[in-house]
């Protein structure tokens, strides 16, 4: 994830879903413009391993051949499949994301629940920000 390299940068920019004016946005941000608002939509982990669902989630499997994808196999039954390789049970139920976090007590990179809160301002009249979770 970003544990071995996100105190190195002085930001990091997430820019996802930005649509077709999202380059524009994005020089806005990175040129000092407007200031940096937006709230993570998800939590990011230290490590993809401390995901709930990294317990269920197959590790172990042959990459998909695009003759599979255009000529697949007959459908097999209930019985025939094999799990991680057929099928993917999820069991973590509502703990996922910010409840598993926080149920398991572990510790992430960034935060779902959290608010920017500026910190300083810089030469351009932009404020910077840090993230402060709810708790």
């Amino acid at each position: 994830m970003t544990a071995s390299w996100k105190d190195k940068p002085d930001a990091i920019v997430l820019a996802w879903q930005g649509g077709q004016e999202s380059g524009n946005a994005i020089a806005d941000v990175l040129s000092g413009r407007v200031n940096p608002s937006g709230k993570l939509p998800m939590t990011f982990p230290v490590g993809l391993s401390d995901h709930a669902s990294n317990a269920n989630f197959p590790v172990d499997v042959e990459p998909t051949q695009i003759f599979d994808v255009l000529f697949p196999a007959p459908e097999k039954t209930e019985a025939e499949k094999i799990r991680n390789q057929d099928f993917t049970e999820y069991a973590e139920g509502i703990y996922v994301g910010y409840r598993h976090f926080n149920k398991a007590g572990k510790a992430v990179s960034y935060p779902f629940v959290g608010y920017p809160t500026p910190v300083s301002t810089s030469p351009n009249g932009c404020q910077r920000y840090q993230v402060i979770p709810f708790t």
